[in-house]
């Protein structure tokens, strides 16, 4: 599943925990939360969580935002194209 999460406290660490105990869905590749056949696969490394994009206030200017975005990472490569275009397409749009 494509998920888009929106952070308040901007801890990683919540969606990790929040997915895996309450939601029994954990991150794969997540060694920490996720049980033994959450891992990416043999010779993989790297959980499939992915900051597409951080908005911080701006530090001068009170009503702007200052946003970075990020590509997907390499390791998402072991998915199927068709997960890996729909992941662009969803992080293309704001």
């Amino acid at each position: 599943s494509l998920l888009s999460v929106d952070l308040h406290t901007g801890r990683k660490h919540q969606i990790r925990l929040q997915l895996s105990r309450q939601l029994s869905c954990p991150i794969v590749g997540d060694e920490l939360y996720g049980p033994s056949s959450s891992s990416a696969g043999p010779g993989r490394r790297g959980m499939f969580l992915h900051a597409a994009k951080l908005a911080l206030p701006h530090p001068v200017r009170a009503r702007e935002d200052v946003a970075v975005k990020a590509p997907l990472p390499g390791h998402w490569r072991v998915l199927p194209r068709a997960a890996v275009d729909k992941a662009r397409e969803f992080l293309s749009g704001d």
